[in-house]
């Protein structure tokens, strides 16, 4: 991806589709800098029963920088 897309976009998948399920979701700066390379979230995420993906969206900083590839973790 780069960092004209705007956003990271992950697609959590739940298996069972019957049950409500709540997890936190929180990214983790790695090689990339949170507030100079991606915004951070930190966030309880709830999909209730018969919802099966949810997708989180992780906002990417566009600098005129030129980096190398950069990560943060989920």
């Amino acid at each position: 991806m780069t960092e004209s897309a705007g956003t990271a976009k992950i697609t959590v998948v739940k298996r069972d589709s019957n049950q409500n399920l709540t997890f936190g979701v929180r990214t983790i700066p790695d090689t990339a800098e949170e507030g100079k390379d991606y915004h951070p979230i930190d966030q309880r995420i709830i999909m209730k029963a018969g919802e099966n993906e949810k997708c989180i969206e992780i906002p990417i900083i566009d600098n005129t920088e030129w980096n190398p590839d950069l990560d943060f973790l989920v």
